[in-house]
């Protein structure tokens, strides 16, 4: 067969490819970019959506659908008949769950979520203090960032990339949650002073919400389940692990009983062991460098006894906050840590559930620190 009619079949055969894929005009398509889900009082779910709108002769523009229905997947179905466009998923970025809702369990959501293939990979997922509605809905979003899917979105990356919460996508928490014992992690949004923010983190012991973890202690949480590459820290030290030096070692009085200290640039590394039995008992070794960016009081930064004594109020604090962590931690049963992981790997017994809960509620954890002073700052 010629070479040209051969290229004739070809496009022949791609132009009636092309002719049987069915047109999608940009204006008729509604990009759901943010779902939300909360608890009715009859246990039925209440679902909003934000669909964003395109319009060739004016600026885009989203909308609000709310809907209650017994499913996630019924919710989409009633809410195609309050809109003429076709309602796709391909663009979603979050995912929001009431409190109350997820204090219940926010599994069948989840899965039904990660089964969609039209959905991506990095959906962040997050609770509200109060209702998924009230953030979908609040004003202020609306009014200054057009569509509440995105800033959302935006809002979380950018606290995920800065180092100050850990990535909470869709898929990491599938991956959390089907681990036996490792339980997922998720920021918690708040609406305050006309803004939305994080708030606090939200502990899950399988799929269902069971405590809340201050904001005040993220960095803590962070260094027990992954590691710092450039974080950053204020922390609060006492004066009193620093009397022993005198003189011109100490350059003027401190006023108050603490001090504080602004670190950059931390990098951390963890490693978890097993030691011991019946009774568990987990050895957690933490190495952090840092700089030291601010002091709020006047100290002899050259002096090395100076930096040691640093040094070590610092493993301090860090250790006492950690055992605080981890304290509230294995009182509500949660496990973001992954100690669980810690061990099945050195057990060949089969590991369930309820076995693990019965063996994490009698753990012990020793904890050490091991921290080093990089730089003082520029003027070093």
């Amino acid at each position: 067969m010629k070479k040209t009619t051969i290229a004739v079949l070809i496009i022949v055969h791609l132009f009636l490819l092309t002719a049987c894929v069915q047109e999608r005009y940009l204006e008729k398509q509604g990009l759901i970019t943010a779902v939300g889900y909360d608890l009715l009082e009859d246990n039925k779910l209440f679902g909003s959506i934000v669909v964003l709108l395109f319009n060739p002769t004016a600026p885009n523009f989203s909308i609000v659908l709310k809907e209650e229905t017994n499913t996630s997947k019924g919710i989409r179905g009633k809410l195609t008949l309050d809109t003429s466009h076709n309602l796709v998923s391909g663009q979603l970025r979050t995912a929001i769950f009431g409190r109350e809702l997820a204090e219940k369990g926010i599994s069948s959501m989840v899965d039904s979520l990660n089964r969609d293939a039209t959905i991506g990979n990095m959906v962040y997922m997050m609770i509200s203090e109060t209702t998924a509605e009230d953030v979908i809905e609040f004003n202020e979003i609306i009014k200054k960032n057009n569509d509440v899917g995105t800033y959302l979105y935006n809002l979380i990356k950018h606290n995920i990339d800065t180092e100050e919460i850990t990535s909470n996508t869709l898929h990491e928490f599938m991956h959390d949650f089907q681990d036996i014992g490792n339980d997922p992690i998720l920021p918690i949004i708040q609406m305050k002073n006309n803004r939305v923010g994080i708030s606090g983190i939200a502990l899950f012991h399988d799929d269902r919400l069971v405590d809340t973890m201050p904001i005040s202690r993220k960095f803590y949480l962070k260094l027990l389940v992954n590691r710092y590459r450039e974080g950053g820290l204020e922390i609060k030290l006492s004066k009193n692990g620093f009397q022993k030096i005198t003189g011109d070692k100490l350059l003027g009085q401190l006023n108050n009983d603490h001090f504080f200290l602004v670190l950059d640039s931390i990098e951390s590394n963890k490693k978890i062991s097993l030691k011991g039995g019946e009774n568990l008992k987990f050895k957690v070794d933490i190495d952090i460098t840092f700089r030291l960016l601010e002091v709020s009081e006047k100290l002899d930064l050259g002096d090395p006894n100076v930096i040691k004594q640093l040094e070590k109020a610092i493993n301090n604090e860090i250790k006492h906050n950690i055992e605080q962590t981890l304290n509230q931690l294995q009182e509500v049963q949660s496990d973001p840590v992954n100690f669980a992981g810690v061990y099945q790997e050195h057990s060949r017994q089969k590991l369930t559930q309820e076995k693990w809960d019965d063996l994490y509620n009698k753990a012990t954890f020793s904890i050490h620190i091991h921290s080093k002073l990089k730089s003082t700052g520029v003027t070093n």
